[in-house]
């Protein structure tokens, strides 16, 4: 049995997460506008970062995907969603700053 110290804290990570995916759902057309823009540039790793947005929207708007675990179950699959919604932003930066140059 757990204790309520051990589900409070599971509830505070919870609603953080939740929080967090509200503020980076409200984003996603903003971060698509840019992946988008960079579509069909001989520079730009466009299929790479598309895949990466389809994942990232998939997961962030689809509550029967398994991303909505409460407790110990949610812990790896929000660190993953984080990580990837960070690398992809740093991804779209970095095609963003490529294309500026050439």
């Amino acid at each position: 049995m757990e204790s309520i110290e051990v589900i409070r804290a599971i509830k505070k990570r919870d609603d953080a997460f939740t929080k967090w995916r509200r503020r980076t759902i409200i984003g996603l057309p903003q971060l698509a506008e840019r992946v988008f823009a960079l579509r069909h540039r001989p520079d730009s790793p466009n299929w790479s970062l598309e895949k990466s947005l389809g994942f990232v929207i998939g997961h962030l708007t689809n509550a029967d995907d398994g991303s909505y675990y409460v407790g110990y179950d949610a812990i790896g699959f929000q660190m993953v969603l984080k990580i990837q919604v960070a690398a992809l932003y740093e991804d779209v930066a970095k095609a963003e700053k490529r294309r500026k140059k050439s």
